[in-house]
Order: structure tokens, then C-alpha cells, then sequence
């Protein structure tokens, strides 16, 4: 069963942003390139059903798994145990890696601010509750004391010193908008 002890025991949007990304911001880079490696980029998006903003962060990321993974080559080409074409499998699984990750990362820092403005929402969303549910509280028993005050009334005595007040028939305007709504959901209306 979850309670609110529940949901105090989760991190916040702000504890995991500040884990995974800390420092991140979204920085927007403008280069020149040729006409040729736009639309490589552009047929690599279209093939892989990407935005092609998408196709240029992984494209970026790709870059630099593989000049990552150059560099762990070089440094394990020494060593006798690996041969050629396991390190080919590893640097292309490098680059499909760091490739992936460019892409992930960026989407999950949108979804964490988007995650933060519903937080927001939502925080003010219980707030109202909270203060409506504490209005129809009060309402509700000020309808019960007003019902029992009209009880008695009408059963009181009518002696000839004194008689029934009777309040006028005046026709009242009927409530408009949330006032409605509440007097139906009360049952007054």
C-alpha cells in the first residue's frame, strides 16, 4: 500500500539530476560543415527514424567513442592477448555505446526538466485539494447546523404572542460557475 511516506522516500527530480548530471546544462553549438556531411547526417537520421538533432548528438557521441576507443587501442595493442578483430569489436561496440549515450543522456535531462515542472503542478494540484476538501468540510457542517437550526424552528411551538418568521419568496439569482458546481455537489442546488 503506498502512503506519503512512500513517495517522501523516492528522490526528487532536483537529488537525481544533481547525481547524473551534475553541472549539465544545454549549450547550443553552431558549425560550418559541407553540404555533403549535413546530408550523411540527414540520410542517418532518416534510416534510423531519428530527429535529426537526435542524428547529430549521436553522431557527436559516436565521434567520440571512437576516438576513445583509438586511444584504449593504442595503449592495448601491446598486449599480445587481443587480436585484431576482437579490438575491432570492441571500439565499434564503443561507439555504439557512446553513441547511444549521447542520445539517452540528452532526452533524460528534457524529461527530467519536463519531470520538474509536473512536480511543480502537482505540488500545487494537492495544495488546492487540500484547501477545497477543508471548504467542503466546513460547508458540510455548516449545512448540518443549518438543517438542525431549521429543524427546530419548525418544531417550536407557534404561540399567538409570537409567530413563525416566514422569509419572503423572493426569487434569488441562481449561483453561477464553481458556486454551482459546489451547491450540486453539496445537494443545496
Amino acid at each position: 500500500m503506498a502512503n506519503e511516506h512512500d513517495e517522501v522516500m523516492r528522490p526528487s527530480t532536483a537529488e537525481f539530476e544533481a547525481h547524473f548530471f551534475a553541472g549539465a546544462e544545454k549549450v547550443k553549438v553552431e558549425i560550418e560543415l559541407l553540404s555533403e556531411t549535413v546530408e550523411a547526417v540527414r540520410s542517418l537520421a532518416a534510416e534510423n527514424d531519428w530527429e535529426e538533432a537526435e542524428a547529430w548528438r549521436a553522431v557527436v557521441g559516436a565521434g567520440i567513442g571512437y576516438l576513445r576507443g583509438e586511444r584504449a587501442l593504442h595503449v592495448t595493442t601491446t598486449v599480445d592477448r587481443f587480436s585484431a578483430g576482437d579490438m575491432q569489436r570492441l571500439l565499434n561496440r564503443l561507439i555504439d555505446l557512446e553513441s547511444m549515450y549521447a542520445v539517452l543522456k540528452f532526452r533524460t535531462f528534457g524529461f527530467l526538466r519536463d519531470n520538474q515542472t509536473l512536480e511543480l503542478h502537482a505540488a500545487a494540484l494537492r495544495t488546492s485539494t487540500k484547501a477545497l476538501e477543508m471548504t467542503v468540510d466546513r460547508l458540510r457542517a455548516e449545512n448540518d447546523r443549518l438543517k438542525a437550526e431549521v429543524e427546530l424552528l419548525r418544531n417550536a411551538p407557534v404561540t399567538s404572542s409570537t409567530s413563525p418568521i416566514v422569509p419572503p419568496k423572493a426569487e434569488s439569482p441562481a449561483p453561477r460557475g464553481w458556486r454551482r458546481q459546489v451547491g450540486r455537489w453539496l445537494g443545496i442546488i
